[in-house]
């Protein structure tokens, strides 16, 4: 175990490496005592409510069975929270991925999705508020963002009127824990072996299927075939006749959601971002088409 005398004197001295990248707020710290290597993230004690939360998920997760960074301990030290896991060992899916063969990076995928459903099936709840009332009034708030903010894409109009008509598939959806970042750069791999899922302290509550909007956005950038195994595998286990249905739905919603998040956010990468959202917009044919282009029938 990782006391907390060793955790700070090895952040302190600088012995820990800072790890680099993500847009989280957090600072990361791969820290090294002896022979074993753990996560450290400091964020500022004003999450601390939040961070006590996530400490307590990652625990119940890890007493489900389901893969994830086991939570060792959460310090508190003047302006700071640390929150201790274990270190997955291994490279993310964005580097990975590409270096493999495609029917590897396919059966990577679906191991994925297998993970993805384990996830859910284990969470299942109706201890929450209903979702349709929570995502869309979530997707009216980012559109009055959107249409602040200075910042359009080709096909907004299109996308606006097709959300408006589906909004009625919402009613009465299950819920489950999300990951809500669940992509190949929150995914570890070794040995061409899918490790695990890292980074839940986007964690919510909600639709299943609304994880996938992260497919579209960044998986595929990454690897079709590894986003193609994903979603079959995670249909063999959940039966969702109206799946893409429900997958062109959320990602049109989250096109509104993405640009002013960008403009707030990361400025700097706002045309990437609007490139990226012109991008699924023409792979939905302006959203005519509840599956995109690159979707293939095993």
């Amino acid at each position: 175990m990782l006391e907390k005398g060793k955790l700070m004197k090895a952040i302190n001295e600088q012995s820990a490496d800072v790890i680099e990248g993500g847009f989280s707020d957090d600072v990361k710290f791969l820290v090294t005592i002896g022979d074993e290597r753990y996560l450290v993230r400091r964020s500022d004690k004003s999450v601390l409510l939040r961070k006590e939360q996530e400490f307590k998920m990652l625990r119940r997760l890890e007493s489900l069975g389901v893969e994830a960074p086991k939570a060792y301990e959460l310090h508190v030290d003047g302006r700071h929270v640390y929150l201790v896991l274990s270190y997955l060992e291994g490279e993310d899916g964005t580097r990975f991925l590409p270096k493999i063969a495609k029917n590897r990076q396919y059966a990577l995928g679906q191991d994925a999705g297998r993970w993805l459903a384990q996830l859910h099936r284990a969470t299942l709840s109706d201890d929450h508020p209903d979702w349709s009332s929570v995502i869309e009034s979530k997707w009216r708030r980012y559109l009055e963002r959107y249409d602040s903010c200075g910042v359009t894409f080709s096909g907004e109009e299109e996308v606006r009127t097709f959300i408006e008509a589906n909004l009625d598939i919402l009613a009465g959806r299950q819920t489950v824990l999300q990951h809500d970042d669940f992509h190949p750069s929150n995914m570890i791999f070794s040995g061409e072996t899918f490790v695990g899922a890292i980074d839940f302290e986007r964690y919510d509550f909600g639709d299943p299927l609304f994880e996938f909007t992260k497919v579209s956005l960044f998986t595929v950038e990454t690897s079709i075939p590894f986003a193609q195994g994903q979603i079959s595998s995670y249909l063999e286990w959940r039966d969702e006749p109206e799946f893409f249905r429900f997958y062109s739905l959320y990602t049109a919603m989250m096109l509104h959601m993405c640009v002013p998040w960008a403009v707030e956010a990361t400025p700097t990468l706002v045309d990437e971002m609007v490139a990226r959202v012109e991008r699924i917009v023409d792979e939905h044919d302006h959203f005519r088409s509840y599956k995109p282009s690159w979707w293939q029938e095993d």
